[in-house]
């Protein structure tokens, strides 16, 4: 899947040390639900259940599960830069839409409501 994200960001406060970013962007791409694969195997063949080993048959059924997925995505968080030290800690949630259909056959568009609730980072910062 390839994302493109565009955001703002603005500092807050006179030391400038704390900053607010504001975004969205949109996706496009093939995705694979490779949990949901493997469990609908284990109660199709329940081999995969009780030797956790895969078949080539089992693969040519997880291959079917590849969606063709396109979405957007507003990404909305806060960012502390470290004046001293090169380090910077952010946190961020990035709620959006998800629209899948089967790559097998075109059928009606599958809507999921996607999520990263509470993302936190820690980035090592490179004059």
């Amino acid at each position: 899947v390839v994302q493109c994200n565009l955001m703002y960001q603005a500092q807050v406060g006179k030391k400038g040390n704390l900053g607010i970013m504001v975004g969205g962007g949109v996706l496009l791409g093939v995705t694979c639900d490779i949990n949901a694969s493997f469990n609908s195997l284990s109660f199709q063949t329940g081999y995969y259940r009780q030797t956790g080993l895969i078949t080539n048959e089992d693969r040519a059924k997880i291959a079917k599960h590849y969606d063709a997925a396109i979405g957007f995505n507003t990404i909305f968080g806060l960012e502390y830069t470290f004046k001293k030290v090169p380090l910077t800690l952010q946190w961020d949630t990035r709620p959006g839409l998800l629209f899948l259909t089967k790559c097998e056959h075109i059928h009606p568009l599958e809507t999921r409501f996607d999520y990263n609730v509470c993302n936190f980072s820690i980035r090592y910062i490179i004059k």
